[in-house]
């Protein structure tokens, strides 16, 4: 994880426009991370917040519920993914 962390800011240069989102990587497993969301495409899995840039993903988070488990505010996540990448 760490290491295509670092390849993917070594190798790409991203530009002024970053972009949070969410994703669903499936998993039918049993585990207290995995998240149901209906409406997406792949309903069921880890929820991770991704900061990609002309759809390459620079940094990513995996959600977990629970207080103090992971992150839940939107505006946590963006201070968080700025400040990895050196803009704090």
């Amino acid at each position: 994880s760490e290491l295509l962390r670092a390849r993917s800011l070594q190798y790409w240069r991203p530009g002024k426009h970053l972009y949070v989102n969410e994703a669903i990587a499936r998993f039918t497993g049993r585990a207290s991370e995995v998240v149901i969301i209906k409406t997406k495409p792949t309903p069921e899995g880890f929820k991770i917040w991704c900061l990609a840039n002309d759809g390459v993903v620079l940094n990513w988070l995996f959600y977990a519920r629970g207080k103090g488990r992971g992150p839940i505010i939107g505006g946590f996540v963006k201070s968080r993914y700025t400040c990895d990448l050196g803009a704090c």
